[in-house]
């Protein structure tokens, strides 16, 4: 199926079953790796995506066929994942001065940090740095963005995400080989 293909978005809007179910298997594993960034286990991954695919289903019909599928489905995911964290998580973020700063990762050999690293430094940041890290540096987020979503502050946003790279950097430093160097500019 060619999910670009206009009759074939014409028959997602008018709810065909089959067609829904081909769009969801083409997005959710990238969707479900989003999900499980957020969520504070496999269970609870599962329900946001769940509940964003009955939402993506349930919206079909104000889904603007000029614009990408893809990234409609991205904006109901992070949606959902953030009104389910909103509503099942207690995140604490401090609040204090925000100083920028830039995390930069590289293996002297390789030039990248295995994905599995990285997700296993990042399962361990505490909620809410965890969430800001994922929104701002995977999902592409702004900070006014995720002061919107998350109902904080722009500055909050910002020295969470300082809090979690410098977090994160320390982690990495301790699960990674002796061949690996971590930079901060």
């Amino acid at each position: 199926m060619n999910l670009n293909d206009p009759a074939e978005i014409k028959k997602f809007i008018k709810g065909n079953k089959r067609t829904f179910e081909k769009i969801y298997n083409a997005y959710a594993p990238n969707m479900y790796s989003h999900c499980l960034r957020m969520a504070r286990d496999e269970d609870d991954a599962k329900d946001m995506l769940q509940e964003s695919f009955i939402r993506v289903y349930n919206y079909r019909k104000q889904f603007d066929p000029s614009q990408s599928l893809g990234g409609w489905i991205r904006k109901i995911v992070i949606n959902t994942s953030l009104n389910f964290i909103k509503k099942n998580y207690s995140i604490h973020f401090e609040r204090d001065e925000v100083i920028e700063m830039q995390v930069e990762f590289e293996e002297e050999e390789n030039g990248t940090i295995s994905k599995e690293r990285l997700m296993k430094a990042l399962e361990s940041l505490p909620e809410g740095y965890k969430v800001i890290f994922s929104l701002y540096v995977i999902e592409g987020l702004t900070h006014p963005e995720i002061a919107e979503y998350l109902e904080i502050s722009v500055n909050t946003s910002k020295s969470q995400l300082h809090k979690a790279k410098k977090m994160l950097k320390a982690k990495l430093i301790t699960i990674t080989t002796e061949n690996t160097i971590c930079h901060v500019s």
